[in-house]
């Protein structure tokens, strides 16, 4: 059950940020792709017009989510994994998915606190460099936890769930 999500998801539904697979059914515990996340936060956060060419090798110019992914590269929020590479189809990671609301969050203006006495999460190794100081200075802002017994899960792939509540939590700050 995720009852724990159900007003970040009806919230984002009714502002048409996020809707169901088929009629009436959102599939909360379904995985979130790297593109499907990309669409998400540029509809949550009117990402506008900042598109960029697009250097990604895997991403078609004439699919739906060509124009999210340009003008969240080209506003800083995506990198991709390498210059030719976005990473389409791709499962989004939990730490990757923090990394890009925390950025997009910054760019909107949002501000956070930086200078706190962290405890670190048990699985806090697992934890790529790149997306660290994201993941902890979300977490002291109260807009992503953990899965428990203290751990991050870093690498575990992110639900639909998960994605609604984060993106809520920051604009609902």
């Amino acid at each position: 059950s995720v009852l724990w999500a159900k007003d970040a998801i009806l919230s984002l539904a009714d502002k048409k940020v996020i809707n169901g697979k088929e009629a009436g059914k959102f599939y909360p515990n379904d995985n979130v792709l790297r593109e499907e996340f990309t669409k998400m936060i540029v509809l949550a956060f009117n990402i506008g017009e900042v598109a960029v060419e697009n250097n990604f090798k895997d991403v078609d110019d004439g699919m739906w989510y060509a124009d999210f992914i340009k003008k969240a590269y080209g506003a800083g929020i995506v990198k991709g994994y390498d210059e030719d590479t976005f990473g389409v189809g791709e499962k989004i990671t939990r730490e990757d998915m923090a990394l890009m609301i925390y950025r997009v969050a910054k760019i909107c203006g949002y501000s956070f606190e930086t200078d706190f006495e962290r405890s670190e999460f048990a699985d806090d190794a697992n934890i790529a460099d790149y997306a660290k100081e994201s993941i902890y200075i979300l977490e002291n802002a109260g807009i992503i936890n953990g899965t428990g017994e203290n751990n991050f899960s870093p690498k575990q792939n992110a639900t639909r769930a998960q994605a609604a509540k984060m993106i809520y939590g920051i604009i609902n700050r």
